[in-house]
């Protein structure tokens, strides 16, 4: 419910904060199922963009 009312006075801010949990709960899945793989700039030789 409070959810609810939150979409219907920012609608904007809802979805971003729900795209903020879907986006966090997917890296966790892709974590889990190994596919994760932690590459730095200077393996894939490529710098990275601030």
């Amino acid at each position: 419910m409070a959810s609810q009312r939150a979409f219907l006075s920012d609608p904007d801010g809802e979805l971003q904060t729900n795209l903020s949990y879907c986006t966090a709960i997917a890296w966790l899945l892709y974590q889990r199922a190994g596919l994760a793989t932690e590459t730095s700039a200077i393996e894939t030789g490529e710098m990275a963009l601030a």
